[in-house]
């Protein structure tokens, strides 16, 4: 996928602008801020994709998912700091609009756990443990095949099947279960 006309990068946006929004959304915990780094995202690959030497990019979704991850990581370097993230209630009903796996997370948990509590540990976990957010809010929330979490992580399929054991560990031990 290479030298996009505009009406083909149009399809690939609204394919995939609502993802990495609610990706971005769980990762920054604001509204405004994850839809400045949506556009971001999506600026980033057009100036990519319009580059003669740009390459052939086979896995759309994991080429946008990286851009907004590493966009993620800037934007918490820029702070300098680390924080938690509370996120607001636009942000959780944005967050619970998606149709994915997220209902095996709340099998999970005890009836005393709600989505919005989950999502509240998760934002905690992006703290202490980034990847572990990063791996259950793609495979879970955003529904993205383990081949392309691999390849956005830049890392095995196998080590990520281990990571999300050891996230769905992390989750339900700070859960309680």
């Amino acid at each position: 996928m290479t030298k996009l006309t505009g009406e083909q990068f149009i399809i690939l946006y609204d394919t995939y602008a609502p993802k990495i929004y609610r990706f971005l959304l769980s990762k920054t915990g604001t509204v405004e801020t994850a839809q400045d780094l949506t556009s971001e995202t999506f600026l980033k690959a057009w100036n990519y994709l319009q580059k003669a030497d740009s390459g052939d990019i086979s896995r759309p979704a994991a080429f946008l998912f990286r851009i907004a991850r590493n966009l993620t990581t800037d934007y918490y370097r820029a702070r300098a700091v680390r924080k938690e993230i509370a996120l607001d209630d636009d942000a959780l009903k944005t967050l619970g609009q998606t149709e994915d796996k997220s209902a095996d997370i709340s099998e999970m948990t005890s009836d005393k756990w709600d989505m919005s509590q989950i999502k509240d540990i998760l934002a905690k976990m992006s703290r202490s443990h980034p990847d572990y957010a990063d791996v259950l809010i793609l495979y879970y929330v955003e529904d993205v095949h383990m081949a392309e979490i691999a390849h956005i992580m830049e890392k095995s399929e196998g080590a990520v099947r281990v990571l999300i054991h050891r996230a769905l560990k992390e989750l339900r031990a700070r859960i309680g279960t």
